[in-house]
């Protein structure tokens, strides 16, 4: 179920008044507002097939609202809840690349073969392409993403395979074409430019620095179910669920990881902060960036494994993460500089539409994003 116009203006209305009465009404009341407004967008969700939730918006200064919906009231804090985020797995991938790059190990216009010679179907493609989605290799993973959960451990050979049968699209650089097997080409590449795995290399150069301590790779067993959401997945005429811990070496570097809201929020305000100990920013993730409105209106531009989008014609840059059982999005509002992440779990009954859920969603962030940068461009809260 989508929110409606009129919950986004009377939102706006909300502080507006708040903004117009500075005088009378303490910060404390624009924050209420604020709170309330998340509370009610968590809400929205349910109906449209989401049983666990966790929206959070903070201000460039750091002050923090969230939300939820469902979970279990003995759960730890909902922003340490652990959810599978599929995609944004590729903010990391590229961000290992860039920091290879800064270390002299390899370059964005490297052919692929030059640290992978033996991949199939690899000549003409350059490391840029992979990161834009514009290498034009065959995305085999298409194979697994419909029907029932890859069950079982998936290598990197197995993958290619996959890409193999599902044969080349177009030439490198012809076009964009989202394509999540150029991604797990890239954690190869990591490894093979490192001297270490993907997961190693990503853990003790991104991770750790910045005390990400609640983000996980979908090794089985690698996370803690106890404080994981719930996410069910219609498959076999039932809702299965994909809790885990589960294997999802399927999904490999273009959408393996598991992590929480306090954990992605680190991740969003190091980006926002030219002094983080990565040293790159949003904007090294944008340096290079394609035309990739072909793929959907509401998305303009494609930079390194990071997406322009729009919500509610609010423009962000981000990622978010669809896989089975879970909705996620994290990214920053270019003009206002609020930073926002929305996890979903869903319960995967029968007759839910995908649609309708990605609406809803998407509906949830524009309204709350709405809401937050007002507050913060006209000075109701900091």
């Amino acid at each position: 179920m989508a929110i409606t116009g009129k919950i986004i203006v009377a939102a706006l209305a909300v502080f507006a008044g708040a903004a117009a009465a500075k005088a009378e009404a303490p910060a404390a009341r624009s924050e209420s507002a604020l709170q309330a407004s998340l509370d009610r967008l968590a809400a929205t969700l349910g109906p449209a097939g989401v049983s666990e939730a966790v929206l959070v918006v903070e201000t460039p200064s750091g002050a923090r609202h969230s939300a939820r919906l469902g979970g279990s009231v003995k759960s730890a804090d909902p922003g340490g809840r652990l959810f599978q985020i599929g995609s944004q797995t590729k903010w990391f991938t590229a961000a290992a690349i860039l920091l290879l790059e800064r270390d002299g190990a390899l370059k964005l216009d490297d052919p692929v073969t030059k640290h992978l010679p033996d991949l199939p179907g690899g000549e003409g493609v350059l490391l840029r392409h992979l990161l834009t989605h514009t290498s034009g290799l065959g995305d085999g993973v298409a194979f697994l993403e419909d029907g029932a959960a890859p069950e079982g451990r998936f290598t990197f050979e197995e993958l290619a395979l996959l890409s193999r049968i599902k044969r080349r699209a177009f030439e490198p650089g012809a076009r964009y074409e989202y394509n999540n097997y150029a991604f797990d080409v890239l954690g190869e590449v990591v490894a093979a430019a490192s001297g270490r795995s993907r997961e190693a290399f990503v853990q003790a150069r991104i991770l750790d620095p910045l005390g990400m301590n609640e983000t996980y790779f979908g090794a089985l067993a690698d996370w803690p179910a106890a404080n994981a959401a719930r996410g069910y997945h219609r498959q076999d005429g039932a809702a299965a669920e994909m809790t885990g811990p589960r294997d999802l070496s399927w999904a490999s570097a273009a959408g393996d990881m598991v992590s929480s809201a306090d954990d992605l929020m680190r991740w969003l305000t190091a980006l926002s902060d030219p002094g983080n100990p990565l040293g790159l920013t949003l904007d090294d993730f944008m340096k290079l960036s394609v035309d990739s409105s072909a793929h959907g209106v509401d998305m303009p531009k494609y930079g390194l494994g990071v997406m322009n989008r729009s919500f509610g014609g609010r423009l962000t840059i981000g990622h978010g993460g669809v896989i089975h059982g879970y909705v996620t999005y994290a990214g920053v509002d270019e003009a206002s500089g609020v930073r926002f992440i929305l996890l979903t779990a869903t319960e995967g009954k029968e007759g839910m539409s995908v649609q309708s859920l990605l609406s809803a969603f998407s509906s949830a962030l524009a309204s709350a994003l709405h809401v937050a940068a007002f507050a913060v461009e006209t000075g109701a809260m900091e």
